[in-house]
């Protein structure tokens, strides 16, 4: 249940964090659009000056120092002067004729209409239809109604005030930079959220985990109590039968015998798995104490044609020694047991780990739920082995990395 409602609880989380991509997004185009239609209505304005130079003789008019105050009649009739800051006449090669404000521009190239943001403002360029204003056919224009203006007007400009433009991008840009960090801060929030979660989630199949093999160690030991004794007398009593019987009898008491022991050790696992552990270390050769753990194995080993190499660096680590040697013994019994007949077993020792490689014979083992307790893929048994190992292992303090591929590798870290 409680996973459930968490991965329900993430997918909204998802869910949000696109939403809140999307509100970003929205804001960016939104404040694109406003500040192009700032930019397109105060462009509009200067255009809309420059159109007076097409109709009627305003072009010469201003050209000729005969109409000069006539012009800034004009002038002030036909613009707005907080917004057009001057305007500006150009003829073909781009000479400038004109320069109503006395405000210098930077070098453009002259178009057809074109809109640049210069430092001094916003210029709009437009070029000026000469037929409305009484141009003849070499290009200049005629001595029309008294006005004397032989220069050739092709262009005209307007240099706009763009302040009130820059305080609607400032407040566009600071309103969307505000919207990005507070999306940021939400994404924050969201991904120490389902970090949160993963911990806490993972702390309680820890706790869940370990409560669950505390309970199996109260039950491992209570169990092994129980069958200790009466099994310790069984195997004696047919030990004894074993030694005053002859031909099939004596054969089949040593076979109980065997099977007895066999049951006695899976009984002392159900002991370790359940009894509190307690170390107490010294200063150990793992390479010493690796062969010695392989030699006791020499017979199972031999059995099935199996090979134990060990190799590495002269290695001395603090441990428990004889906890130690269980933890390699439980290690190799399970890697000779898994193997195939005719293999080899490899035990590889550094200054910093020890790792055990073998093939698999049989069902590979789920390498999550290795180490948990009773979990085993063998058909003899309890899946107790590489538990044991574990919690020797940490209450050493030393790390177990478990793999099933092509191979099983168990390694120790120190």
């Amino acid at each position: 249940m409680e996973k459930r409602t968490a991965n329900k609880l993430k997918i909204l989380i998802a869910a949000a964090m696109v939403l809140n991509l999307l509100v970003v997004l929205a804001q960016m185009y939104n404040t694109a659009a406003t500040v192009k239609s700032a930019k397109n209505s105060l462009a509009l304005t200067g255009f809309a000056a420059l159109s007076t130079f097409e109709g009627g003789r305003r072009a010469m008019m201003a050209l000729d120092p005969d109409y000069s105050p006539r012009f800034k009649e004009i002038l002030k009739d036909t613009t707005d002067s907080s917004t057009i800051r001057s305007l500006y006449l150009f003829d073909e090669k781009g000479e400038m004729l004109l320069n109503s404000g006395d405000v210098d521009l930077p070098k453009v190239e002259l178009s057809k209409r074109l809109v640049v943001q210069t430092a001094e403002g916003l210029l709009v360029i437009k070029r000026i239809n000469q037929h409305h204003m009484g141009m003849g056919r070499m290009g200049r224009m005629h001595n029309y109604d008294g006005f004397n203006t032989p220069q050739t007007v092709a262009y005209g400009g307007a240099l706009l005030d763009s302040s009130g433009l820059e305080s609607i991008k400032a407040s566009q840009y600071g309103f969307l930079t505000g919207v990005v960090l507070l999306q940021i801060l939400l994404a924050a929030v969201f991904y120490y959220t389902i970090r949160f979660m993963r911990h806490s989630t993972e702390q309680s199949r820890q706790l869940e985990l370990a409560e669950r093999e505390a309970q199996m160690g109260k039950m491992s030991l209570v169990m092994a109590h129980e069958l200790k004794n009466p099994l310790s007398s069984v195997k004696g009593l047919i030990e004894f039968s074993a030694k005053k019987s002859e031909g099939a009898a004596k054969d089949i008491a040593e076979r109980c015998v065997d099977e007895l022991s066999r049951l006695d050790r899976i009984v002392n696992d159900f002991l370790t798995y359940g009894r509190d552990i307690s170390i107490e270390k010294t200063e150990v050769s793992l390479l010493e104490l690796t062969k010695k753990t392989a030699e006791l194995l020499t017979a199972d080993a031999a059995a099935k044609s199996i090979t134990i190499n060990v190799s590495g660096t002269e290695t001395r680590i603090k441990a428990d020694s004889p906890k130690m040697m269980q933890v390699l013994f439980n290690l190799l019994l399970n890697a000779v047991q898994a193997s195939p007949e005719n293999t080899s077993v490899s035990v590889v020792i550094s200054p910093h780990s020890l790792i055990v490689t073998n093939r698999i014979a049989g069902t590979v083992p789920e390498t999550e739920k290795i180490g948990t307790p009773f979990y085993t893929t063998k058909t003899v048994g309890t899946g107790l082995g590489i538990a044991i190992v574990k919690r020797i292992l940490t209450l050493h303090g030393f790390g177990l990395n478990l793999s099933a591929k092509d191979v099983f590798t168990a390694e120790i870290t120190f």
